[in-house]
């Protein structure tokens, strides 16, 4: 059996008015019978004649416009499974019938479920919008990437150019974190032993990190 609120929702969305209907007019009575299990949606997205759906899905935005924004749960409104089923068995009547969503509704995530690409006036309008943003997201991800890793050679340059310093020194500890950051021991001395300059130099201790690190 439908639920009085079904079918004054489907004769409100008819009626095409923003008001609040007698079964939903207390809100805890409302919320129970929108959000806990009283209505079964996706058994009425199936049942439901073309123009029953369409009008129930009118009338619970109209009831949303009458009563608040929060009153249909954002996200998990059931407008949102009711215009996905209506879609799926009714594909020519989607353009109209989002078109009108989208100029009625307070609740941004209706009817595609996000708020992300949302004014879009049709569905498929919607898809081309969310799959050209996440287009534009994976080009700035790959941007991103490409920046950092010129950041990170500017690192390995600057450290590698510190290393012959730090060697010439005998600072063995900052010996290994210029190792440790990247820098290159064939660039440090443009080739020249490393080895060789820090025996040179007296510092034996890090001539002997050097060897052990397989650097010449």
């Amino acid at each position: 059996m439908r639920h009085e609120a079904v079918s004054q929702l489907i004769d409100l969305g008819r009626l095409s008015e923003d008001c609040v209907p007698p079964a939903l007019a207390d809100a805890e009575t409302a919320w129970t019978i929108l959000h806990r299990g009283r209505v079964a949606w996706d058994d009425l997205a199936t049942r439901l004649s073309r123009d029953d759906l369409a009008s129930l899905i009118r009338g619970l935005i109209h009831y949303n416009r009458a009563s608040g924004p929060a009153a249909l749960g954002g996200s998990v409104s059931p407008v949102i499974r009711l215009y996905s089923a209506h879609t799926s068995r009714f594909p020519e009547d989607e353009p109209s019938l989002t078109g009108w969503i989208v100029a009625n509704r307070v609740n941004p995530y209706e009817p595609f479920g996000t708020m992300k690409c949302n004014d879009a006036p049709t569905f498929a309008a919607h898809l081309a919008r969310r799959s050209a943003r996440r287009a534009k997201s994976s080009e700035n991800d790959l941007l991103e990437a490409a920046r950092q890793r010129e950041a990170a050679g500017r690192r390995r340059d600057v450290a590698s150019t510190r290393l012959a310093a730090a060697v010439r020194r005998g600072d063995r500890s900052a010996v290994e974190a210029l190792l440790a950051e990247g820098a290159n021991p064939e660039k440090a001395l443009n080739g020249a032993s490393l080895v060789e300059l820090a025996v040179a130099n007296g510092r034996d201790a890090v001539a002997e990190l050097l060897r052990e690190r397989g650097i010449r």
